[in-house]
This record gives C-alpha cells, sequence and structure tokens, in this order.
C-alpha cells in the first residue's frame, strides 16, 4: 500500500525524509542500494509525509517546513546533522505538527501553498525567522487553513 511522496532529480547529497507525525532522518543518498532499501525505521503508526534532497556543500542553507494545518518553519541545513547510512531512527522536529512540504529554499524565494478551499497563498520566505536547530523552532501558521499540497519557488 505505499504510494509515492516524492519524485525528483537527485545528484548527490543528503536525502532528508520527513514523517507525517513530525520526525525527522538524514543520510547521504550515496548509501543507498541501486535496487533501493529501508531508509528510515518509522515509529507505529507513522509514514513518510515529504522529502527534499540537500545539496553537497548545504550547510549555509535553510529547509523550510510547511504543515497540513498552514504552519511555516525553518532550520538551518546544518542543525539537521546526517546519519552516516539510510534506516536509522527518526527525530523529533516540531510538537503537534503534522508535515505536509519541506524544501531547501532561499531568502528571496517564496512558499506556495494550496488550502482545501482553493485559495493559493503565496508567503515570501524573507521575514521567516531560521532556526539553529529543530528543537529551537517554532512553527508560524501563515495560512490559517489546512493544506492539500505545497511546494517553493523562485518569487
Amino acid at each position: 500500500n505505499d504510494a509515492p511522496v516524492w519524485l525528483g532529480v537527485c545528484d548527490g547529497g543528503d536525502a532528508l525524509l520527513v514523517t507525517r507525525l513530525g520526525r525527522w532522518v538524514r543520510f547521504p543518498i550515496g548509501m543507498l542500494e541501486s535496487s533501493g532499501g529501508q531508509a528510515v525505521a518509522l515509529e507505529q503508526d507513522d509514514d513518510i509525509a515529504c522529502c527534499a534532497v540537500l545539496p553537497e556543500g548545504a550547510a549555509e542553507q535553510a529547509v523550510h517546513f510547511i504543515g497540513a494545518d498552514g504552519a511555516q518553519f525553518a532550520v538551518a541545513a546544518s542543525g539537521l546533522s546526517a546519519h552516516k547510512k539510510p534506516g536509522a531512527k527518526t527525530q523529533g522536529l516540531a510538537r503537534n505538527w503534522v508535515a505536509l512540504a519541506c524544501g531547501v529554499a532561499g531568502r528571496n524565494d517564496a512558499a506556495l501553498m494550496l488550502g482545501m478551499n482553493g485559495d493559493l497563498i503565496v508567503s515570501t520566505l524573507r521575514s521567516l525567522p531560521i532556526a539553529a536547530r529543530p528543537s529551537e523552532a517554532r512553527p508560524i501558521n501563515v495560512a490559517g487553513q489546512r493544506l492539500v499540497a505545497a511546494a517553493f519557488g523562485t518569487n
């Protein structure tokens, strides 16, 4: 009953997987077997919600997260330390937060969010604080409604 949650081009770097219940794991993509394999050890009743590729040298960049309720926050990529290989246990990201989307984005980029009622919300990332570690992140509800999809783009 698996369904893909992310498809994209990947040319090395690290995979950052985020679970629906707000947990995360990061590991080098090159450590995956070409035939696939167990990428993460999930908690009971949890599943993968989204994925982002952090390119090599992404330590100076920020990873942005959007929740299903429209809450948004950012964490420095350097604060999301990588495991040496896939299959590791997840770590907590934010309390009482249900994940929808994540991605590496710059200060001049924007988050595009589609609400369940058909509203398209564009949120610039310029003023969003970037936490050094996940424990310091405080989600800010910028959409004010349940979302069905979200993505990041150049503003």
